[in-house]
């Protein structure tokens, strides 16, 4: 289904109001009293916890790839040098992370150290 130009730009306008309200919300919730901590918790851990997971993804899927299709196509996309630029990359995101606790520094030298090295 296509879209005519006044529709795409109510769809637009409808996502970013949206979206706006939703990031809102909780401050609107929580302005007088103190948020639960779960809340805190997860302010706290979610960036770690998000870099922990994109390094074992990538890290799955080159090691797991090379040894269960060691005879296709999809191994040879993976070279040596590739994995061990992936776990050059994921070692530099988490001593960066440790270091600076900057999650996005992190992610973003991580991911770029990664495309310069692969």
């Amino acid at each position: 289904m296509r879209l005519t130009l006044q529709e795409a730009f109510l769809a637009a306008a409808v996502t970013g109001i949206l979206m706006f309200l939703l990031r809102l919300l909780p401050f609107m919730l929580f302005i007088k009293k103190e948020p639960p901590v779960f809340f805190k918790f997860a302010g706290k851990y979610i960036p770690a916890i998000a870099i922990a997971v994109l390094c074992i993804s990538c890290l799955r899927e080159k090691t797991t790839d090379k040894i269960f299709f060691a005879s296709s196509d999809i191994a040879g996309a993976y070279s040596p040098d590739s994995v061990a630029a992936g776990f050059i990359a994921i070692t530099a995101c988490i001593l960066l992370h440790l270091w600076k606790k900057n999650s996005m520094l992190s992610i973003f030298t991580g991911t770029i150290l990664y495309m310069i090295l692969s």
